[in-house]
C-alpha cells in the first residue's frame, strides 16, 4: 500500500524574506504626498506672511486718526458730565474706565502722527 499522494502545504507567509517590510510603492507614494503636503504648506505660509503685514495707506491712516479724535471727543464729553463727588464705587469705577480709554487713544493717536508708514499686522 502507497500513502495517499501529499497536497503542497500553505506557504508559510511569515517566514518570506520581505515578510513586514512596507512594498516600495507604498515608500516612494509616502514621499510623493510629503513633498505634495510640504509645498502646499510652503505656498499657504507664504501668501499668509504676504497678506498678514501691509502698509497702512496713508488716506487709511488720516481717516483712523479723525475717527479716533472723533472717539476721544465723546468719551472725554462723557468724562466731563461726571459729577464732581465720586462718592460710589460704581462712579469711581466709570471715572476710571473713561481716563483709560482717554488714555490709550491718546497714545494710538501719537503714534499715528508720529510714524509716516505704519505697518499693519493681522495678528
Amino acid at each position: 500500500m502507497h500513502p495517499p499522494p501529499s497536497k503542497p502545504l500553505d506557504p508559510v507567509y511569515t517566514q518570506k524574506p520581505d515578510y513586514g517590510k512596507v512594498p516600495g510603492y507604498l515608500q516612494h507614494n509616502k514621499a510623493k504626498i510629503a513633498e505634495e503636503r510640504a509645498r502646499v504648506d510652503a505656498l499657504l505660509l507664504a501668501a499668509e506672511q504676504e497678506k498678514a503685514s501691509k502698509i497702512l495707506p496713508e488716506e487709511e491712516r488720516q481717516q483712523l486718526l479723525r475717527q479716533l479724535k472723533l472717539k476721544w471727543a465723546q468719551i472725554n464729553s462723557q468724562f466731563l458730565r461726571l459729577p464732581c463727588t465720586l462718592d460710589t464705587p460704581a462712579k469711581r469705577l466709570r471715572k476710571e474706565v473713561y481716563e483709560a480709554q482717554l488714555a490709550q487713544i491718546e497714545k494710538d493717536v501719537k503714534l499715528l502722527q508720529s510714524s509716516d508708514k505704519i505697518v499693519v499686522t493681522s495678528d
